[in-house]
């Protein structure tokens, strides 16, 4: 029992999306208001792009969406893919406990291939209240989007990542993954034990 359930974690850690690429998040703000839109150029190391995570708020309720245009020029005429969210799901400041530094997927479309090098990140905010990006400030006060980038991978890339991911943390997270299975095989055998 509990050796499938360990096994089913492991899928579970191996099927979940890995972000390839993370840039520092600071508390850095850079708003926009609705009709405008923020630019940012974006370097790919490969090709295969399907998700882009940002990390942005707004303070109170809001209606509307926010789309992302992936361009191959600055001026955003050369477009290569599009998505949208509703905004309701950036993170809300005025509410007293919330997850702090919420990430907001887009996820563009399957049948698009987004090639590596330089693109062009522009998000449009299509709502009735503002939006506030958060990343961080160059020493010439460039503002930058903080963005997590994923890319198309099988699910033996999948398991590399996340045995780098876990290797980067060392022994701190190996002692946390031993206490939550240890915990969990006891309260699976607690469970088998109670019930008829």
């Amino acid at each position: 029992m509990s050796t499938g359930i360990a096994v089913a974690a492991l899928l579970i850690l191996v099927c979940y999306q890995w972000p390839d690429e993370t840039q520092p998040l600071l508390d850095s703000e850079q708003p926009f208001a609705p009709g405008e839109a923020h630019v940012q150029p974006l370097s790919l190391s490969k090709e295969g792009l399907y998700r882009l995570d940002v990390a942005m708020f707004r303070r109170g309720a809001a209606v509307g969406q926010v789309v992302l245009r992936l361009t191959a020029d600055p001026d955003g005429a050369d477009e290569l893919a599009m998505a949208s969210t509703p905004v309701e799901r950036t993170e809300d400041v005025s509410v007293a406990i919330r997850r702090p530094y919420t990430y907001v997927a887009f996820e563009l479309p399957a049948d698009k291939i987004i090639p590596a090098g330089q693109i062009w990140l522009r998000l449009e905010p299509r709502t009735n209240a503002p939006v506030v990006l958060r990343g961080t400030e160059s020493p010439e006060h460039e503002f930058s989007m903080a963005i997590k980038t994923y890319y198309r991978r099988s699910l033996v890339g999948n398991l590399a990542t996340l045995l780098s991911r876990l290797g980067e943390r060392g022994v701190y997270l190996g002692v946390v993954v031993i206490v939550y299975a240890v915990l969990l095989a006891s309260l699976c055998h607690a469970c088998r034990t109670c019930l008829p």
